[in-house]
C-alpha cells in the first residue's frame, strides 16, 4: 500500500488517525505500507515515530524539494533495521551517481539556507498566493505542501500566458475532467512575479 502524504498534485493530507488505521490494518494482513514523505520539510507530516511499532512501515523522502536538486534522484528510506538490510540486498551498485553525491554534500553544508527558504515559502509566499486567489475568486485546493492546485477559467490560455512570462506550471486533469494547473511555490519574489503574470488572465 502506497500513501503519498501530502498528496501530489492536490496537496491534501491524510490525517494521523486515518494513517494509523491503514498501517494497523495492513500489518494485520501482512501487507507493507510505503509512506511517501517527499514534501515532509514543507508539511511537517511524518510517520517516523511509528517505525518502532510497525515492521511493515517504510518511509521514503527526497532531497530534491528542500535543496532544489530535482532530477538528481537523491533520497533515502526510513524503516526498521531488518527492512533496510533486505533493501540493501537488491540495491544497485551505481544507484546514486557522483554528481548527485557531490550536490548532496554541498547542500548539507548549508542546511540553514534550505530552512530559511522553506520558511519563506510556507510563511510568506504561500499565504500571499492563497490570498491573491481568494480575492480574485480563483478556485484552489487547500494544500499542506509547497504547491497549489488551481482551476483557471481557460487552462490553455493560462499556460500560454504564463509561459510567455517565463513561468512553467504543470497542467493537470481533475476527477471530473476539470482542466487544472499545479503551481509550485517559490520565493516571495517568484510569487510576486507569478501574481503579476496571472493578473493578466484576470484583466487586473
Amino acid at each position: 500500500v502506497v500513501v503519498v502524504n501530502p498528496n501530489n498534485p492536490t496537496g491534501t493530507a491524510v490525517s494521523r488517525e486515518d494513517l494509523l488505521k491503514i498501517v494497523k490494518k495492513a500489518k494485520n494482513n501482512n501487507i507493507a505500507v510505503l509512506h511517501d514523505e517527499a514534501y515532509f520539510e514543507f508539511s511537517g507530516i511524518t510517520a517516523k515515530d511509528l517505525i518502532d511499532d510497525f515492521d511493515n512501515l517504510l518511509i521514503t523522502r527526497t532531497l530534491s524539494k528542500q535543496f532544489g536538486i530535482a532530477s538528481l534522484r537523491a533520497g533515502y528510506v526510513l524503516s526498521q533495521e531488518e527492512n533496510i538490510k533486505e533493501l540493501l540486498k537488491i540495491r544497485g551498485p551505481y544507484d546514486v551517481n557522483m554528481f548527485a553525491k557531490t550536490a548532496i554534500l554541498i547542500a548539507l553544508d548549508d542546511v540553514d539556507y534550505a530552512r530559511n527558504y522553506i520558511k519563506e515559502v510556507m510563511e510568506k509566499s504561500k499565504p500571499k498566493l492563497e490570498e491573491f486567489f481568494r480575492e480574485n475568486n480563483v478556485k484552489f485546493w487547500k494544500s499542506s505542501a509547497n504547491f497549489l492546485l488551481i482551476k483557471p477559467n481557460d487552462q490553455k490560455r493560462a499556460l500560454e500566458v504564463l509561459e510567455s512570462e517565463g513561468i512553467l506550471v504543470r497542467p493537470k486533469e481533475g476527477p471530473d475532467n476539470e482542466s487544472l494547473i499545479r503551481v509550485s511555490i517559490g520565493t516571495l519574489k517568484d510569487t510576486e512575479r507569478f501574481i503579476k503574470a496571472y493578473s493578466k488572465l484576470l484583466n487586473i
